[in-house]
């Protein structure tokens, strides 16, 4: 593989690192934030994009550990 390709499957983890934090954060907030009558489905929906951005999160996490792992039997 080449350099070039590993450095960009490196970049892509990383924007999928922020984008995980990001979701994460989003859904952290809607899911406190919604107290209203319709504060359950809204309440739902944020803890939703927290789980996504907690999975987004472990995919990353995947994707540096092959990195790292293709990194080392160059």
């Amino acid at each position: 593989m080449s350099q070039e390709r590993i450095d960009s499957i490196a970049a892509a983890g990383f924007k999928v690192q922020n984008l995980a934090t990001l979701l994460a954060w989003a859904g952290n907030a809607a899911g406190q934030v919604c107290f209203e009558a319709t504060g359950e489905r809204l309440s739902a929906f944020g803890f939703a994009i927290q789980w996504a951005g907690e999975e987004l999160s472990r995919l990353s996490e995947e994707i540096t550990t092959g990195i790292e792992m293709v990194e080392r039997q160059r």
